[in-house]
């Protein structure tokens, strides 16, 4: 399996096709189109890629890979041909690229992927405990000099989401809803990993924090955090101005038209997918404690909880996902 990234320069394209004719697995069919999996640059949408991707490629034995793609270009990727599963579509920060995609016939709809999920803006434990006053997103004004820094313009400096994710445009709208826009100091980080990294800082350092945070996530599960409170979600507060909490989050499996035609099966693998919370926080917590990357980490998942992923495959493909298990490395690198 391979991760690249669109769009790509035609030498870039020429180069990967000659990759592939070299480096093709000798467990697929090689008259098999590719299956292109798309994949995002936080954990779980990176995570589920890689060992669906292992389960096509050596149990139903098609040539799988990744690509990095944005949350914002699925529909494009989908319907372009650039890609044909999408394996973490979020409602309803998605919601509009989501309805496209299905009205204009660009993918199918194959159910939810992962438990739903949560969003919203968070603080270490230990700032609420010296600022218990300080309980809502109304109450950051008269809180600003705690979360003051030197590049923050004495506004309340705030750590959002990763440009190109869907929550950053939410995220402006939601704090111009709340009239609270002069009062934020955005910052953007380049990565999860970036994110990640400013907020162990700070905690390590007892420092004041407050960005967005979401769970499950490495965020929500290593860290001790207090959830600002905001009004609670309504339809009509999100058609509006957003102001008002983020509902839980349906994360959807989007797949192209044609895989179900040209890969049945697999589409059916796909339909069936399913990763639990439980499942996903054991992952993050090995991968944390390890130091291992994302596609150790499918090798893991698949090696560890054999008998979920067992229930979404026919028995002979399980027992050629084992055999391909077995074949790697005792350090499980892949």
């Amino acid at each position: 399996m391979r991760l690249i990234s669109i769009p790509m320069a035609l030498a870039a394209a020429l180069m990967l096709v000659a990759l592939l004719s070299a480096c093709s697995s000798s467990s697929t069919s090689p008259e098999r189109e590719e299956i292109k999996l798309i994949e995002h640059s936080w954990e779980s949408a990176a995570l589920q890629p890689e060992i669906v991707a292992f389960v096509i490629e050596h149990g139903y034995e098609y040539p799988a890979s990744t690509l990095l793609v944005e949350p914002l270009a699925i529909e494009a990727a989908l319907s372009s041909g650039s890609a044909d599963v999408a394996m973490e579509i979020w409602l309803p920060n998605n919601v509009e690229i989501y309805n496209r995609a299905l009205e204009g016939g660009s993918a199918l709809d194959l159910g939810s992927s992962i438990d739903d999920t949560w969003q919203g803006f968070g603080m270490p434990q230990f700032v609420k405990d010296a600022n218990p006053g300080l309980v809502s997103v109304f109450d950051l004004p008269d809180y600003a000099e705690v979360f003051e820094t030197i590049d923050s313009e004495g506004k309340v400096r705030f750590v959002d989401c990763v440009p190109g994710w869907a929550c950053e445009v939410v995220n402006v709208e939601k704090w111009e809803g709340y009239g609270l826009a002069d009062h934020i100091h955005s910052v953007k980080p380049g990565s999860e990993a970036a994110l990640v990294a400013d907020l162990s800082r700070a905690y390590a350092q007892q420092e004041p924090w407050l960005g967005y945070i979401w769970g499950p996530s490495i965020v929500s599960i290593d860290y001790e955090m207090f959830v600002l409170e905001e009004p609670e979600y309504t339809d009509e507060c999100w058609e509006t101005n957003k102001a008002c909490g983020y509902p839980l989050t349906e994360v959807k499996k989007l797949v192209a038209p044609s895989l179900e035609e040209r890969a049945p099966e697999v589409t059916e693998f796909l339909r069936r997918w399913y990763l639990s919370t439980e499942e996903l926080v054991d992952v993050s917590k090995w991968m944390s404690a390890s130091g291992n990357s994302t596609p150790d980490g499918a090798i893991y998942y698949l090696q560890t909880f054999p008998q979920t992923w067992k229930q979404f495959v026919p028995p002979d493909v399980a027992t050629k996902v084992e055999a391909a298990l077995a074949a790697l490395p005792e350090s499980g690198s892949g």
